[in-house]
């Protein structure tokens, strides 16, 4: 298994928002559980955390938390949008 840990990304979710609206409301979930907030300055975000074990530590984002992310941008901008990808990733299911 590749994510032992099921540490989950809210961050990669969004990135689907594009393709996937159903998505906003299992962000908004994480958001009223209050499982996946991390306050600082009196602010709170999503953040990703582990499904198994919520000690673990995850003080810092990483690479892929931002690549879906910025995929699912770029496909909702009208001036990339979906086509980028059908051109670029033929492959893809874009």
């Amino acid at each position: 298994m590749n994510n032992p840990s099921l540490i989950v990304s809210p961050h990669i979710m969004a990135g689907f928002l594009a393709e996937v609206p159903a998505v906003i409301t299992d962000l908004s979930r994480l958001y009223s559980q209050k499982q996946f907030l991390y306050s600082h300055n009196g602010k709170e975000i999503l953040w990703r955390r582990s499904l198994v074990n919520s000690e673990i530590p995850l003080l810092r984002l990483q690479a892929v938390d931002f690549s879906t992310m910025i995929f699912g941008l770029a496909s909702a901008d009208p001036k990339i949008g979906n086509q980028f990808f059908k051109k670029f990733a033929p492959g893809s299911s874009h």
